[in-house]
């Protein structure tokens, strides 16, 4: 059996060895969290731009610029869904039932790898909204509820997460009710450019009493409500 070299030139040349390989490890790591990072970012920027192209009115194509598998990162299956729902309900959803039960299949993965991740069920509740049949309302619905529960405010989502919540009104229970009105009066004191539109959408639904009740509520107990003599309790 060969004895161990104490000879100070092999143990060096030996932890040099031994560094190199770390430091190819360490490289290769680093690689490819670059990778499925720069992935993530070209897809949140096609959703940027899909986002724009909506909001003028332009066409937008349902095929993303990215390929996804099984095994892709949640965010990254995540983005892709919502990007070809999007582009899927741009076009009419009419006979497209198989693609959105892929796509929500799709956006499974994401929930079976992070389950209390709210934004991965606000984009089930909105893949399921697009299907045709009352079973896939009751699952609109579900994932609406299983949203709310894990997160009762989200900055990105919340202005669907409201809007649609008050179009389903009648069809909530209390507690999704009570989730919705706080959210929605939440992101119109956060952000005034969205709170004309919060408000507009309530006032075609029943959830619009409740809505500027809770609003009144809470700009009473604000400090500026008479702010400059007069009144700010002024609806949009």
């Amino acid at each position: 059996m060969a004895r161990r070299s104490n000879d100070p030139v092999h143990r060096a040349r030996h932890l040099t060895v031994i560094a190199v390989i770390f430091l190819g490890l360490s490289t290769l790591l680093s690689v490819g969290l670059w990778m499925r990072e720069h992935a993530v970012a070209t897809a949140d920027a096609g959703l940027k731009t899909q986002e724009l192209a909506l909001a003028r009115g332009d066409s937008v194509t349902e095929r993303s610029s990215i390929a996804v598998d099984a095994g892709s990162q949640p965010r990254l299956l995540l983005s892709d869904a919502i990007y070809r729902a999007r582009g899927i309900q741009s076009t009419g959803v009419m006979g497209r039932d198989n693609d959105l039960a892929s796509l929500s299949r799709q956006v499974d993965l994401a929930i079976d790898a992070r389950p209390h991740w709210a934004q991965a069920w606000v984009v089930k509740a909105y893949i399921e909204s697009l299907r045709p049949r009352s079973n896939h309302l009751q699952a609109s619905l579900a994932a609406l509820s299983r949203s709310y529960s894990d997160a009762p405010f989200l900055r990105d989502a919340s202005g669907w997460r409201v809007t649609y919540g008050m179009a389903q009104w009648e069809s909530l229970d209390g507690f999704v009710r009570n989730r919705v009105i706080e959210e929605a009066v939440w992101l119109s004191r956060v952000d005034p450019d969205v709170r004309r539109a919060i408000f507009g959408a309530a006032r075609a639904t029943r959830a619009y009493e409740p809505l500027v009740l809770r609003w009144r509520e809470l700009r009473l107990a604000d400090g500026n409500y008479l702010a400059n003599g007069r009144s700010s309790l002024a609806f949009p």
